[in-house]
């Protein structure tokens, strides 16, 4: 993530923010990292619901499914057009998820939908 426009750690920092503005309101997801707190799916299900409502029903959705709600997410955004980087097992196989791998699924998410 080096380059001009400032350093890894203030972009990590803006990638935050943005994640934080598109799930703000969404009950059952506060995102306060890139890894544990995108473990049940609710937190991609939200970027993808504030940016193109109606794709998912984020109000049926249950936190303790997390198998569900990432397949959905994941599916959702495969429909998109947004390269499939991650599926669920990448995120339930880890005790922590991979904090890499979703910083660059998110910034994935960002790109195709602002």
């Amino acid at each position: 993530m080096g380059g001009a426009g400032g350093s890894d750690a203030d972009k990590i920092n803006q990638l935050m923010l943005w994640v934080q503005g598109k799930t703000a309101g969404y009950k059952n997801v506060q995102v306060t990292n890139f890894t544990t707190s995108f473990k049940n799916g609710l937190a991609f299900c939200a970027i993808i619901d504030r940016s193109r409502p109606g794709m998912i029903d984020f109000a049926s959705l249950d936190p303790k499914n997390a198998e569900y709600n990432l397949k959905l997410a994941f599916d959702t955004a495969e429909r998109l057009g947004i390269p499939r980087l991650l599926d669920e097992n990448d995120i339930l196989s880890l005790a922590i998820p991979e904090r890499l791998s979703i910083i660059t699924y998110v910034l994935q998410l960002r790109q195709y939908l602002h």
